[in-house]
């Protein structure tokens, strides 16, 4: 545990979200997703996090409603774009292994420089930029780009704009609606006068669960980078 006193003190009974059983709970599915090698994580059988959180845990065992709407929905929904929890919860075991095994941070210097970094890692001529695709093959073994030019791949991945994948994957014969609802989300940045509520590097979530129009909530969590970083404010 990095924040053994934190964990210890989040088992009060006084504690504002959830049960002891709950906490407890949650220290179960951290192992649960440390143990088993990655593999064996994405071999569990196909249930959806929703189903996994409320119904069997362990052993029949569940976290309470209370749990599942003030903390789970919020924070994974920030996560996985999916506040209902409708996605499989290999993924959950996969995000609960990371974030026991890795720490949380933001690069100084923004954002930007994780793809600097990676992209300064390949070789020259790797990476290129403002370079339209046209098609990409059946057996997905090459991409055609804007230009006529035809590069060879071992496999291709789409990563782009819904109407642009729509149009590159039904060529091929694939549709992006059979993969089932497509997850879309926004990411708001905002400035306000004076500090931060708090100067702890904590992420808030929305615990209320109040709901528009379309049964989402509009925010699921928010944070303050400026309490990781001085440099992302003012």
């Amino acid at each position: 545990l990095r924040a053994p006193l934190d964990a210890l003190l989040s088992l009060s009974p006084a504690h504002p979200i959830g049960s002891v059983y709950d906490k407890i709970l949650i220290g179960v599915l951290r192992v649960q997703s440390l143990l088993p090698t990655i593999d064996e994580l994405y071999a569990r059988v196909d249930v959806s996090i929703g189903a996994r959180l409320g119904n069997d845990v362990f052993f029949g065992t569940a976290f309470s409603a209370e749990m599942v709407d003030r903390f789970f929905r919020p924070f994974l929904g920030g996560i996985f774009f999916d506040n209902k929890l409708r996605t499989n919860a290999h993924e959950l075991d996969f995000v609960f292994r990371m974030l026991a095994l890795g720490e949380n941070c933001l690069p100084k210097k923004g954002i930007r420089a994780v793809p600097d970094y990676m992209a300064a890692l390949l070789p020259a001529g790797t990476l290129r930029l403002n370079t339209p695709v046209a098609s990409i093959a059946q057996d997905g073994t090459s991409v055609t780009l804007a230009s006529g030019e035809v590069l060879k791949s071992a496999a291709v991945v789409v990563a782009t704009d819904g109407s642009t994948a729509r149009k590159l994957l039904a060529a091929i014969g694939a549709d992006l609606e059979a993969e089932g609802d497509i997850k879309k989300t926004m990411c708001l940045y905002f400035a306000i006068d004076g500090d931060a509520p708090s100067p702890e590097p904590i992420l808030y979530l929305n615990g209320d669960g109040v709901e528009d129009a379309e049964g989402t909530t509009k925010v699921n969590n928010m944070c303050f980078p400026s309490t990781i970083s001085p440099s992302y404010a003012p």
